[in-house]
């Protein structure tokens, strides 16, 4: 009798083009040497004591630079006139960041209302290294404490080298009064967090009413997002598009689709928070075990993942690239 052979895979990976969504947006800041919003709102920060340097796609002046002893602050007052449209129940933010060091235990890419109530930050415990790291994402309830949600390390200090896209979208449901946040890194989600008794407005306090961007931040920002709902994940992925990060199967191999001298390879496990797999730095990956891989592509000045591809390994001697087209399943004759 034949071995019975099983063997499928589901291509998911998909070329994708950076791109803001525009619906729910409250705030857009591209930083372009100055701290205007560049949607239809008008909510232009304050600024105090920052520059504007080169940003990711090497475009001069066109994002922040903050230095936390140089007093280095973006602030909006919504104050009541706007407060409807700050004071939400679902939300995302998210932006670009390259760390320069870290001065602070916390550093904020945002918070509203008094410190440490709402925000999504990078965190580390004091004198842990810096490779530990962690993104944070939470709110305090007033008489139930902390609901805080993490997301998994910036390998290798990575934030030092490349730039990185941070993302959280938190979605609230009125009639179950349970609320889902999700953290993703580079359009890939790392975190998911429920619970109930979510119903407070969690950028309302009634007397505290600013938007702070990069509190205690030693390093660059840009295209920094806010909304009134929670991003899907397609509309995630589309947001850190700064590479082709297409995949292709060719054979039994996982092939990236950029091919380009000086850019550098990391293929990882998705099944394993994007842990990189030992050794499998090529343009080309070829897996030996069933699971659900991607690849970490650099250039120098970006860094981006492709979408994750599930491939399932039963036997036999067909190719991943054979199976992908006829999605079948052989047994015995």
């Amino acid at each position: 009798m034949k071995k019975i052979l099983l063997f499928t895979c589901a291509i998911i990976a998909q070329q994708t083009i950076a791109q803001i969504p525009t619906a729910g947006l409250i705030a857009h800041y591209e930083f372009d040497n100055d701290a205007t919003d560049a949607s239809a709102n008008g909510y232009t920060l304050v600024s105090s004591n920052v520059t504007y340097q080169t940003d990711r796609n090497g475009n001069p002046t066109s994002c922040v630079r903050l230095l936390p002893g140089n007093g280095s602050s973006l602030n909006f007052n919504y104050g009541t006139t706007n407060a409807p449209y700050f004071e939400i129940q679902s939300y995302s933010v998210g932006a670009w960041i390259k760390l320069n060091s870290w001065v602070n235990e916390f550093q904020s890419i945002m918070e509203i209302g008094p410190q440490n109530t709402n925000f999504f930050r990078l965190y580390k415990l004091n004198g842990a290294s810096a490779s530990a790291a962690l993104l944070q994402a939470g709110h305090r309830t007033p008489g139930s404490g902390y609901h805080t949600s993490t997301a998994a390390d910036l390998n290798n200090n990575s934030a030092f080298e490349y730039w990185h896209h941070y993302l959280v979208t938190s979605e609230y449901n009125t009639t179950t009064d349970t609320r889902i946040r999700k953290i993703y890194v580079d359009g890939q989600l790392h975190s998911v967090y429920n619970y109930t008794g979510g119903a407070s407005q969690i950028f309302y306090d009634g007397t505290i009413r600013d938007l702070r961007i990069g509190m205690g931040f030693d390093g660059s920002l840009d295209d920094f997002v806010l909304y009134n709902r929670a991003l899907t994940a397609a509309e995630a992925a589309q947001i850190p598009a700064c590479l082709d990060v297409e995949t292709n199967i060719i054979g039994n191999s996982i092939v990236a689709h950029l091919d380009d001298a000086g850019t550098t390879y990391q293929w990882v496990d998705c099944n394993d928070l994007l842990s990189p797999i030992s050794g499998e730095t090529s343009v080309s990956f070829t897996p030996t075990t069933s699971g659900s891989y991607a690849v970490i592509i650099s250039d120098g000045t970006c860094s981006a993942t492709s979408a994750c591809t599930q491939v399932t390994i039963g036997g036999g001697t067909s190719s991943i690239e054979d199976q992908a087209a006829n999605s079948f399943s052989m047994f015995p004759n």
